[in-house]
């Protein structure tokens, strides 16, 4: 799928900034209209093949085709017996290259709707009515979109046009309710938006709830496997408790790590 030397690293997927998300907030609260919030299910699913690319199917699961049959008395007995490969026709989850396809994949279709990217961030669509004054703003991260404007027409033809090209599963809020795993809330008069973590911690702590207790202070930060030379291993290794307890503090830590980058507090006082 990748050519080595020109595009093999292409795996990634462009994702909008977290200052972009807040400015088209802010916009969409300064001139008080819904900001929508549109998830396309399968999103990686969607995503066209480019080049011929072969898999070899999990172990466990085989196909029963005649056509197969025959051209397996055509090999060599010894053969006979080995899985064929199959070419992809779409492309699927644990693919390198499926982030980078649907993201082209979904520039395209917006591109051919009216809409224009942007040049300070590839993941910013807007369209401005020259004549009419009304605007339409798309952002994208990954597959959750961020819809506003004042052009209520074109929003309802792009939502038409997503259900038809993405399926009707697709997740189509008129306000906001989460982004990024931050629960929104947008006011009656579309005025104001609050943006809160508190849920995303909530649900971090009741999943890790029957761990959380057993910290104290954070776990040995090494393993055996982390050092190359037996002579920097330390004389005991770590137990399977503490690697558990490990592994959790490890997302802890990263969770809010993200929280304190994605959210800011803001106290105001009594």
């Amino acid at each position: 799928l990748s050519q080595l030397g020109i595009d093999y690293y292409a795996s990634y997927a462009p994702t909008t900034m977290l200052s972009t998300a807040r400015i088209v907030m802010a916009i969409a609260a300064k001139h008080g209209v819904p900001l929508h919030h549109a998830d396309i299910p399968q999103a990686f699913l969607q995503g066209q093949v480019n080049r011929p690319i072969y898999v070899t199917l999990p172990k466990g699961i085989r196909i029963k085709s005649k056509i197969l049959d025959t051209l397996r008395q055509t090999l060599p007995e010894a053969d006979r017996n080995r899985q064929p490969v199959y070419r992809l026709l779409k492309s699927l989850y644990g693919l390198a290259s499926s982030p980078h396809l649907f993201s082209k994949l979904l520039s395209a279709f917006l591109t051919k709707l009216g809409l224009e990217r942007s040049r300070t961030d590839c993941t910013m669509f807007t369209k401005y009515d020259q004549q009419t004054g009304k605007w339409v703003i798309v952002t994208a991260f990954v597959d959750d979109l961020l819809i506003c404007g004042t052009d209520e027409a074109f929003q309802a033809t792009l939502k038409d046009a997503m259900m038809k090209r993405f399926g009707t599963d697709l997740t189509w809020t008129e306000k906001v309710k989460s982004f990024l795993g931050l629960h929104c809330t947008q006011s009656a008069d579309n005025h104001r938006i609050t943006v809160t973590a508190r849920y995303k911690i909530d649900d971090l702590f009741k999943r890790i709830s029957s761990s959380v207790s057993q910290f104290h202070g954070a776990p040995a930060p090494w393993s055996a496997n982390d050092f190359k030379d037996a002579h920097e291993r330390p004389e005991t290794p770590l137990t399977a408790r503490q690697l558990a307890l490990k592994g959790q503090f490890r997302t802890v830590t990263g969770i809010l790590i993200y929280v304190a980058i994605t959210a800011r507090c803001c106290d105001r006082g009594k």
